[in-house]
């Protein structure tokens, strides 16, 4: 029996089936894969080194780059600088947002083809407020859009960590027309 059989709810993504433990069974995925999916499916994240084994070159050459995209004067005065969708002139950003084995992963986890659609950049950690992605950019149906957020440097606490609330993906999508915006 395939995944595509257990799932009797097509709209619905496999990660929040109600059918998620007959769906994720250790003979169709990897200890790996079954780790993620958990986590996805319970917190909403999941924490994964990212399978380019060239990383450190792609982050080199990405630095390289951005470089002069970003306005250094604002940065430096502490205003927050990003550059969106420079995949399609970034070579190693394109390597990075198109990688195969992520977007494999991400198809065998949500029970639909990946396809990556956005890129965004930033120069330094953003400190963004709490807030959700959904009001920006969503998938029809809901639910299918899944961020991947790379550090391209060392990440702690004191330097910019992204900021999530965990299982918030269980709570209901607002958009703008939801909240009279």
């Amino acid at each position: 029996m395939t995944n595509d059989n257990l799932n009797l709810l097509p709209n619905v993504p496999w990660l929040e089936s109600p059918f998620f433990k007959q769906i994720f069974t250790q003979d169709k995925y990897s200890t790996e894969a079954l780790r993620i999916a958990k986590s996805l499916h319970e917190d909403g994240y999941a924490i994964f080194n990212f399978p380019e084994p060239d990383l450190d070159n792609v982050i080199e050459n990405l630095h390289k780059e951005l470089h002069d995209l970003y306005d250094w004067d604002k940065i430096n005065k502490g205003i927050n600088e990003r550059v969106q969708d420079v995949w399609n002139i970034s070579n190693a950003v394109k390597q990075i947002a198109t990688n195969q084995s992520v977007l494999d992963l991400l198809t065998s986890l949500y029970g639909k083809k990946a396809i990556p659609f956005q890129t965004m950049n930033f120069a330094n950690g953003t400190e963004q407020a709490i807030h959700t992605d959904a009001v920006h950019f969503h998938s029809i149906p809901e639910r299918y859009m899944c961020a991947v957020w790379v550090a391209f440097e060392d990440v702690d606490e004191e330097n910019g960590p992204l900021f999530f609330v965990p299982k918030s993906h269980k709570l209901p999508i607002y958009l703008n027309e939801h909240i009279g915006k």
